[in-house]
């Protein structure tokens, strides 16, 4: 909560000129909450605080790799004017994630999905090295299918053949999969596609479809979604209907 308050006083203080922000006085054991509220303390504007660069080297140190680069991503989004800064301590994150670990694919894909902090991360090769990584452990099984999903919109804007050759392996292989990446991706999608995406991909899909049924036709429903309905949202058919 104290946290939060910190952050609704920074953002009103970017709004508001010369509004002074009023810090709640409490003692923050989690050190990552403690971190994001010395993020906000300084004025909109104003260097880093040394407490946020000392506390994020500290979270570094411990081994805290996905919290210390989410926060990094964090502090990007709402202190652009540090991002000089920002992206030198990027620099030491990138290097402590780069073994091959879950948690460090983990942490590359908070910096790849940054606006400003993104091309520092080669989305391709955390793309490969997410696909080859071991988990060593049960729960962290979940990480590398978790970053390819995160780094698809990414990809679509930076490497497109390799975001339609996934793509195309995850449709061939796992239907569920495929559209798990087309559910990550919206703005990428319609800004590649334009407003007539969901027809564009639902066209696409009725093909396919056809092309491998034994009637030469799709199904009418696929997964709950009813195709000639997803294609008739493209303006092409929306003006022949008017």
């Amino acid at each position: 909560m104290a946290a939060a308050c910190a952050y609704h006083e920074y953002r009103i203080a970017r709004e508001v000129p010369k509004r002074r922000i009023r810090t709640p006085k409490v003692r923050l054991d989690n050190p990552v909450y403690a971190a994001a509220v010395d993020l906000v303390r300084p004025a909109p504007g104003a260097p880093l605080s040394p407490s946020f660069i000392e506390r994020l080297r500290k979270l570094l140190d411990a081994g805290t790799l996905p919290a210390t680069a989410e926060l990094l991503a964090f502090a990007a989004d709402v202190r652009p004017e540090n991002r000089h800064t920002l992206r030198e301590l990027a620099t030491e994150v990138i290097a402590k994630a780069g073994d091959g670990s879950a948690l460090g694919v983990d942490a590359l894909a908070a910096l790849a999905v940054s606006p400003v902090l993104g091309d520092l991360v080669d989305p391709v090769g955390l793309l490969h090295e997410a696909e080859r990584c071991d988990p060593r452990y049960p729960f962290y099984e979940w990480i590398p299918r978790h970053v390819v999903v995160r780094l698809f919109p990414v990809l679509l804007e930076r490497a497109p053949a390799v975001a339609l050759r996934k793509f195309y392996e995850s449709a061939s292989g796992d239907w569920s999969s495929a559209m798990w990446l087309l559910e990550h991706a919206p703005d990428a999608l319609l800004k590649a596609l334009g407003t007539g995406a969901a027809a564009t991909l639902g066209s696409a899909i009725d093909r396919g479809l056809a092309c491998t049924s034994p009637e030469g036709v799709a199904p009418d429903v696929v997964d709950g979604v009813r195709l000639a309905q997803l294609v008739a949202t493209g303006p092409m058919e929306r003006g022949q209907a008017s």
